[in-house]
């Protein structure tokens, strides 16, 4: 029996991170999805001819280099985006997830986008780690 009116509060609560006003400009200003064209121009024949159609190869062994993430500053740069290095240090892994999503999306549309987004999403990875548990609550009813 459930009472009251507000829901059913989690076992587990993971709060979502803030994104830093750095990185909310590069959302408002598109820089991911204009940057991830630019990207894919330039290096859409070799990362076909390594993943072709294989999309678990690509979420597990593509990565933008450390070059590449200095190439997309650049371009955010270009866009009219302030670099902000602590911002930027904050957010470094949500920017190379959301920059491999978005390549993903190219070829494997909506199912590459999430299926790499949700390795970077903290409530996810932590719901993976608590399967044992529910096992363990169900089995000592």
């Amino acid at each position: 029996t459930v009472y009251g009116g507000g829901g059913i509060s989690p076992d587990f609560i993971v709060k979502s991170d803030k994104l830093t006003d750095f990185s909310a400009s590069l959302l408002r200003k598109n820089v991911f999805y204009t940057y991830s064209l630019q990207y894919i121009n330039g290096h859409g024949k070799d990362i076909q001819a390594k993943y072709g159609n294989d999309l678990r190869a690509y979420k597990k062994g593509f990565f933008i280099s450390e070059s590449g993430l200095k190439d997309f500053l650049d371009y955010a740069k270009t866009k009219g985006v302030t670099i902000d290095q602590k911002d930027l240090d904050k957010d470094k892994d949500y920017i190379f997830a959301r920059l491999k999503a978005q390549i993903a999306r190219n070829y494997w549309k909506n199912e590459g986008w999430y299926m790499v987004l949700l390795d970077a999403d903290k409530q996810m990875v932590k719901a993976f780690t608590l399967f044992d548990k529910a096992k363990e609550l169900v089995s000592s009813k």
